[in-house]
């Protein structure tokens, strides 16, 4: 599966809404209070990850999943790529739930979310989708190999060149396939950070103004991923990071909208899809595991293994959030294990391995994948998955297989 085939009917009507937003953000307009073309380099915004009851759940997609990936591909732009990705979704998006869970958790009534008005941090909230901006632009730059890294818990543009160019009005990723992306990126950037404080982030913003500050950037920012060339958008690695990136800053505008409506159900069911999407992405698209099923005829054989426990992980995960109660280690950690155990060992760490091992053996050098990612840096790196992708699939005549361990006759029958 890939990024462009997964906009749902939200993002198609919110099409026209982000084209006027592009406009008006490109003049200097839009929202409440206006973009600047500069709002200052934010160098105050803090470093420190938020402590939550997903913390576990966050340190066990990290180990298992997102850095063994990020190792395999060390070396290549694809590492900057991965490492983003851990940082905005794994953190920085999942951080946000732990500090809405803390507002719920000291709630005397979780399901009057109007109470939110005492318990929940303002600040805390807005450094985070503040924090969230930061990294999206970092993991996007980082496409054409310009992105600092986001693995430091870096929350600033500040060190990063190609990010300021944007804020002042300069596209650093001019003459590339990016390019689109970069031109609606500073707008959107600058138009979040001027309405929620500019160089430093606001003190004590209303929930509303913050949610309508995040909704301009995601919808803006849908859009800006949806035009990205098909070369792009298809290509393995990039297409499950842009598929996971997309739909969790899309699941998450939800999540805040139902806080603006006071609508406790409808924040249960924003949860339950944010939490499942990330635990389904980063476990089946992230790994490209659709070329392999593609590959072999077979769609869903491999990804639609862990499909019921990514469900009963999101489901369980955000009934208890939403319902203000506390979620042991042991709970959550029990749940994501069902996700890993199908694919850990049998499907992650064999394409991991074989990832390092080719990367290692036989560095990155001139490549071509596509006539629009001819010369980029994505080129080469496609072109090294691509062939690991191609030596997993074996069989021969008319019986194709995948050639990984431990799945016996599944996906390769005997003959």
């Amino acid at each position: 599966m890939t990024f462009k085939n997964v906009t749902s009917p939200r993002r198609t009507l919110m099409l026209a809404t982000a084209v006027a937003t592009l406009s008006l953000a490109a003049c200097g307009g839009g929202g409440s209070s206006g973009a600047t073309a500069d709002p200052g380099t934010p160098t105050s915004d803090p470093v420190a990850r938020a402590a939550g009851p997903l913390d576990p759940v966050q340190t066990q997609l990290e180990s298992a999943v997102l850095a063994p990936l990020a190792s395999a591909l060390a070396g290549t732009p694809l590492e900057g790529v991965v490492d983003c990705a851990n940082e905005l979704v794994n953190y920085k998006i999942l951080d946000t739930v732990d500090v809405l869970a803390g507002g719920l958790a000291l709630s005397a009534n979780p399901a009057d979310l109007t109470s939110l008005d005492q318990t929940l941090d303002p600040d805390l909230l807005t450094q985070r989708v503040r924090a969230i901006a930061f990294d999206t632009t970092q993991l996007l730059l980082s496409l054409n190999d310009q992105g600092s890294t986001c693995a430091s818990l870096g929350n600033s543009v500040e060190g990063s060149s190609p990010a300021q160019q944007l804020l002042s009005g300069d596209n650093p990723l001019a003459g590339t396939p990016f390019e689109s992306l970069g031109a609606t990126l500073g707008p959107a950037l600058s138009q979040l950070l001027d309405a929620t404080g500019g160089s430093t982030p606001a003190t004590d913003l209303p929930v509303a103004s913050l949610v309508s500050a995040y909704q301009q950037f995601n919808t803006t920012l849908q859009t800006s991923l949806a035009m990205l060339p098909d070369e792009v958008q298809d290509a393995p690695v990039v297409s499950g990071v842009l598929l996971t990136v997309g739909g969790a800053l899309d699941d998450l505008e939800s999540v805040f909208a139902s806080l603006t409506t006071f609508d406790a159900t409808g924040l249960q069911s924003s949860l339950t899809a944010l939490l499942s999407g990330i635990a389904s992405n980063l476990t089946t698209r992230l790994i490209p595991l659709g070329g392999l099923e593609g590959g072999v005829g077979q769609p869903g054989a491999l990804s639609d293994l862990n499909a019921l426990a990514v469900g009963d992980f999101g489901s369980t995960l955000a009934g208890l959030i939403a319902g203000g109660n506390p979620i042991t280690g042991g709970t959550s950690l029990n749940l994501l294990d069902s996700v890993l155990a199908p694919l850990r060992d049998t499907v992650l760490g064999p394409i991991q391995d074989l990832l390092a091992l080719e990367f290692g053996s036989n560095p990155v050098a001139s490549g071509s994948t596509g006539d629009l990612l001819t010369n980029t840096p994505l080129a080469p790196v496609v072109d090294v998955i691509s062939g690991v992708l191609s030596g997993l699939l074996g069989g021969s005549g008319d019986t194709p297989c995948i050639n990984l361990p431990l799945l016996g006759d599944l996906l390769c029958p005997s003959t």
